[in-house]
């Protein structure tokens, strides 16, 4: 177990070591432009990429050495929720970086977004958020049947 973090530890200091060597290779930068963008010289766009490659990392740990406890912390009890929030995780990394490099108009981002987000929140119910607790004013508001509309 102990390898394998030293494992990570050496691909994010590669990847890190590296990080503009491969944004050059891959022409992975969001330019600027007058529009929307407002820096001055390209940014690399690899913050998203080294994110999802420590979550599929620690995917692969849980899978091979864990008992699961982040995901069951997290509200998911069975391998299919487990799936959903993985693929959904990896779907709306991909609509952003898809957004990065073609950008897509806003209405298309949020109706994609609301569509992941409202499968995400349809397959594991014990993720909704279904009331609101406010301890200063010692009150409970029930969402009632908004709980879906809140948690999207």
């Amino acid at each position: 177990m102990s390898y394998f973090f030293l494992f990570i530890g050496i691909i994010n200091f590669l990847f890190i070591y590296n990080y503009n060597k491969i944004s050059v290779i891959y022409n992975l930068f969001d330019y600027p432009n007058e529009e929307r963008k407002k820096q001055s010289f390209p940014v690399p766009l690899l913050g998203g990429v080294y994110f999802l490659l420590n979550f599929i990392f620690y995917f692969f740990y849980e899978l091979n050495f864990g008992s699961w406890n982040f995901f069951y912390t997290l509200g998911f009890v069975n391998n299919i929720n487990i799936f959903v929030f993985i693929f959904t995780t990896l779907l709306i990394f991909f609509l952003g970086f898809i957004d990065d490099k073609i950008n897509l108009k806003p209405i298309s981002k949020i109706v994609l977004f609301v569509f992941l987000l409202y499968i995400f929140f349809i397959s594991n119910e014990k993720v909704n958020i279904n009331e609101l607790n406010i301890l200063v004013l010692e009150n409970k508001i029930d969402l009632f049947k908004l709980g879906l509309p809140f948690s999207i």
